[in-house]
């Protein structure tokens, strides 16, 4: 009883530091990387025609630009505190390791923060993008795009466009804005799972280096970013011209990044089961 008692400790002892690294990592980067880019897109629009002011702009581009960036900053979170090689608890000896990083508590965490995620892309996203819309044209209001949609306005206009009678001329054009709303559905979908998805990412890179310098995270992450979205934009210019399946086009980078997830975790976790020394306990 008393050793399940001590082990029962340490293993929560060490999830709430896992948890409490990630957390403290991923609100200083979301809110740094949010800023950076908020305030980049304020400058490079103020040529542009304009209803309210650059604060409206700045305040209304928060919600798309925290979009892509709470995603980034997940992964940067989780690889940060995978790097951090945590010790046996009350043992000086930096060679006792109990693992990389604990995944219970950092799916949880992404986890919470992909529904947030969904919420936030699914409803504040595209009213704040119909704002944009309507400030950028001199307007009060202006008509609703893809983009500026909520899922349940996007579905209404996918069902509308579908009992419509279509005329064979125009089917090539309304099979394209068709393909334009499924791929707004899956992409809000798509971002808000690449939370978990690009959370195991980096705790399986982590979990194949002890030590990673700040200067490695940083050149690591640029290289993922880019190419998740990059793979995010081709996939959407092919879905729009019906040359894939917009739920293919979307859910394409994160399939492949699971997949590198799920190899680089096994290869770490058999990688390290060689390395671990767990002091012996007395009953």
């Amino acid at each position: 009883y008393e050793r399940l008692s001590d082990e029962r400790r340490e293993l929560t002892t060490a999830n709430l530091a896992s948890l409490r690294h990630t957390a403290f990592a991923f609100l200083a980067t979301s809110a740094v990387l949010t800023a950076l880019f908020v305030a980049k897109g304020a400058v490079t629009r103020t040529a542009a025609p304009l209803s309210g002011s650059a604060f409206d702009v700045m305040l209304y581009s928060i919600p798309y630009t925290a979009a892509l960036t709470i995603p980034m900053s997940v992964f940067i979170a989780v690889l940060w505190a995978g790097s951090r090689t945590p010790t046996a608890t009350g043992s000086d000896d930096p060679t006792v390791t109990v693992g990389a990083l604990r995944l219970a508590p950092v799916i949880g965490m992404a986890s919470a923060v992909a529904f947030c995620c969904l919420a936030l892309n699914a409803e504040l996203v595209p009213r704040a993008n119909l704002r944009l819309q309507a400030m950028y044209a001199g307007q009060i209001t202006v008509a609703p795009s893809d983009r500026s949609m909520t899922v349940s306005e996007l579905r209404a206009a996918e069902a509308k466009l579908l009992s419509a009678p279509r005329a064979t001329s125009e089917s090539v054009n309304e099979g394209a804005t068709l393909a334009s709303y499924e791929v707004e559905i899956q992409k809000k979908l798509a971002l808000a799972a690449a939370c978990v998805v690009l959370a195991l990412l980096a705790a399986g890179i982590a979990s194949r280096a002890t030590r990673i310098s700040i200067g490695a995270q940083a050149g690591i992450s640029l290289v993922v970013f880019a190419v998740y979205y990059v793979c995010i934009i081709t996939g959407e210019h092919l879905a729009d011209r019906s040359a894939i399946p917009p739920a293919l086009a979307m859910w394409s980078a994160n399939i492949v990044a699971l997949a590198i997830a799920m190899l680089t975790l096994r290869a770490g976790r058999g990688g390290r089961a060689q390395a671990v020394r767990v002091p012996a306990r007395t009953v």
